[in-house]
C-alpha cells in the first residue's frame, strides 16, 4: 500500500521503517480501516492526504480556513 513512498533498493525496503515517512502506527490503522470500509477520512492531517494519494483512499477536510468565510 504504501510502498510507493519506500526506496526501490530492495535490502533499504527490508529495514524501511513507516515512521521515517512520517506515518504512526495509529495513522496507518486509521486510514487501513477507511480503505477497508469503503468510508471517507475526514482531516486535517496533511498524512492522510498524501496516503490518499498512493492508496486512492477517500480525504475530506472541514476545517475552514478565515479566508474561505
Amino acid at each position: 500500500m504504501l510502498d510507493r513512498f519506500g526506496s526501490r533498493d530492495r535490502a533499504q525496503r527490508r529495514r524501511f521503517e513507516v515512521r521515517s515517512i512520517g506515518f504512526t502506527d495509529s495513522d496507518l490503522w486509521i486510514a487501513a480501516s477507511a480503505h477497508e470500509y469503503g468510508l471517507t477520512l475526514v482531516s486535517s492531517d496533511g498524512d492522510f492526504t498524501r496516503m490518499a494519494e498512493a492508496t486512492g483512499i477517500a480525504t475530506e477536510t472541514w476545517l475552514v480556513r478565515d479566508r474561505d468565510r
